[in-house]
């Protein structure tokens, strides 16, 4: 494997998408919604992606930190 990919391991993946997706959810979130269904769907568009980046950015943590302990 080449120096530049190692940097590339499953905890550093997983922290960029919970990264990417918590930047998302911020940018959903603070959009104006015209109608009461484009608010409800920007409400549950921006929960769900909020959920992937707080789940996704803690098993990154947990991955890490197991993965340095041992």
């Amino acid at each position: 494997m080449s120096r530049a990919l190692a940097l590339f391991t499953p905890p550093v993946i997983m922290a960029l998408v919970a990264s990417a997706a918590g930047l998302l959810a911020v940018f959903v979130v603070s959009r104006p919604g015209s109608t009461d269904q484009a608010r409800y769907a920007k409400r549950i568009v921006g929960t769900m992606l909020a959920a992937l980046a707080l789940i996704l950015g803690g098993f990154a943590w947990a991955l890490w930190t197991w993965s340095i302990s041992s």
